[in-house]
């Protein structure tokens, strides 16, 4: 999960904050303008919220195909988790929990 207040393991690099890390993928055109990432996994993939209807997205970032426009790539490696926040979290298990 992504801080919303500065952290010091974070070294204070604004990029690693939830709002800094959305302006920097805006400005590069990794994300489009309705989705916030909160998270992400090992692979750099993010979980975000999706601004237009409350439900948490999966967006993988290393699935962009470069035939296609980045509006139909940024559709495509969408994948819906939850309808909301709170049922992502109330869906979270610990790895032991794992089959």
């Amino acid at each position: 999960m992504k801080p919303i207040k500065y952290n010091k393991l974070t070294n204070d690099d604004p990029k690693s904050l939830i709002d800094g890390c959305y302006h920097e993928m805006i400005t590069k055109n990794v994300i489009p303008i309705n989705i916030i990432p909160f998270g992400n996994d090992w692979g750099g993939n993010y979980f975000c919220l999706n601004k237009n209807d409350g439900s948490v997205i999966f967006y993988a970032t290393d699935s962009f195909d470069p035939n296609l426009s980045m509006d139909k790539n940024h559709a495509l490696v969408q994948k819906r988790l939850a309808s909301s926040f709170k049922e992502f979290m109330d869906k979270l298990v610990t790895e032991e929990d794992l089959d």
